[in-house]
């Protein structure tokens, strides 16, 4: 389970990563790079491989950061936490998802919108100088633990 788990989570986004970042550099126009991290990364509430994967991808972002600084990539992670998506819905019981809401200082789990806007954002010119980044979209869940 841990090998499916870091080979789907880490594995996978360090390999495309590395190739977008290659053709980011042979056009020398530098560029954004932002991958989808967890708030797993930051707490327990979740099984140990996801959460140990999720924290790794935040490593390799700062370390992406540095490498590729240099070329203007920016790299940077965004860290939802729950939010119902099909497969959110389907890795979830009631309660589980009735915990998430109760622990968030919002009262309620983000849209996909709210996810897709950071996402947006670190991709902009307007977080033109943030990279090795991780931007939780949680409602305020990890504040509150």
């Amino acid at each position: 389970m841990i090998n499916r788990t870091l080979s789907i989570n880490l594995k996978a986004v360090i390999n495309v990563t590395q190739v977008v970042a290659e053709g980011m550099i042979a056009r020398g126009s530098g560029g954004s790079i932002v991958s989808m991290s967890s708030v797993a990364a930051k707490s327990n509430l979740f099984p140990l491989a996801y959460g140990c994967s999720k924290l790794a991808l935040e490593h390799a972002t700062r370390m992406f950061a540095i490498d590729f600084g240099k070329h203007k990539i920016r790299v940077n992670t965004v860290n939802p936490t729950l939010v119902m998506t099909p497969l959110g819905e389907a890795h979830t019981t009631l309660e589980q998802r009735q915990a998430f809401v109760d622990g968030t200082p919002m009262g309620e789990l983000p849209q996909i919108e709210d996810v897709t806007n950071a996402v947006l954002y670190l991709l902009s010119d307007k977080s033109n100088f943030i990279t090795g980044e991780t931007l939780l979209v949680d409602g305020g869940l990890i504040a509150n633990k």
